[in-house]
């Protein structure tokens, strides 16, 4: 299979959807920096901001059936 980090991002949850880790993977190293950010902005508290990351991220992974 290709390189994950050259699909979009429809592909990605095409692919997520048959609960490939890869793809999930890619999922996260592409957001999980740019959501930390977002979170940190609104809390000022880098703890709290990467939990909620981490919490995002186990949800999509346990719902990925569902997107």
């Amino acid at each position: 299979m290709a390189a994950y980090n050259s699909y979009s991002d429809d592909d990605l949850l095409h692919v997520l959807r048959k609960a490939d880790e890869k793809a999930f993977t890619e999922i996260y190293n592409r957001y999980w920096e740019k959501l930390l950010a977002i979170g940190y902005f609104h809390l000022r508290d880098k703890q709290a901001a990467e939990d909620i990351v981490h919490e995002v991220m186990m949800s999509l992974w346990s719902r990925k059936t569902e997107l």
